[in-house]
């Protein structure tokens, strides 16, 4: 292990584009460390769980708390060198009371200097958050005039019985585990975007039921 943490280090300090992944179980704690002259940026985050095997098998497997986790994890580590976090419902809420948890983190370690130079080379304002809602078949249309995409929660599937509502639909913990990888995928960084709130599109969460598609946006536009 000691042979292995200095090339651990040199990875996270030279490879600034390789995406890391951190996971840790319910209760336990996460340290992010980018070493010295690196900068934490924190790419995606959840705090449930999107598979039956990890930190224990679980029948509950599809337990989504994307948008959340994510400003958490953003508000503790974005743009430091470290830090710590610990996976537990007093710091990123309850999701699935019923399920066992653990914090997924998706991020990269960026050199202080390359951030700070950008930053004076031009400044990005960003919206207010908006949501966007498209009914199973339907299409969601969204745009940032100006500026940029950045997609911050997506679900297709069914956490509402009020968002295209239907005859004896109550399902309300319906989430397709692949919703915010294919919404960013299609979104993310450009300036106007159409889904398909579809099966073929995110695959099927809950067979049977009613489904829609939700999105969360900002637009990123020079100030």
């Amino acid at each position: 292990m000691q042979l292995l943490l200095p090339l651990l280090l040199a990875i996270l300090h030279f490879d600034n584009s390789y995406g890391v992944e951190q996971t840790v179980c319910e209760g336990d704690h996460m340290t992010i460390d980018c070493g010295s002259g690196n900068v934490i940026d924190v790419v995606k985050a959840n705090f449930g769980r999107t598979d039956e095997d990890t930190c224990g098998i679980d029948a509950v497997y599809y337990c989504t708390h994307e948008e959340e986790s994510l400003k958490v994890m953003k508000d503790q580590c974005q743009n430091k060198q470290t830090c710590t976090v610990t996976a537990n419902t007093d710091v990123f809420g309850e999701p699935c009371p019923e399920s066992v948890k653990y914090l997924w983190v998706e991020f990269n370690c960026r050199s202080s200097g390359t951030i700070a130079d950008h930053a004076k080379e031009q400044k990005i304002c960003q919206s207010e958050p908006k949501t966007v809602q498209a009914c199973e078949g339907d299409v969601a249309q969204f745009l940032c005039p100006n500026g940029k995409i950045t997609v911050t929660y997506a679900n297709y599937g069914r956490t509402d019985i009020w968002v295209c509502p239907s005859l004896f639909e109550l399902t309300t913990n319906c989430r397709a585990g692949s919703s915010m990888a294919v919404v960013s995928k299609l979104c993310e960084g450009k300036d106007r975007c159409a889904i398909t709130a579809a099966n073929s599109v995110f695959g099927d969460p809950c067979p049977g039921h009613k489904k829609y598609l939700e999105i969360t946006y900002i637009c990123s536009t020079p100030c």
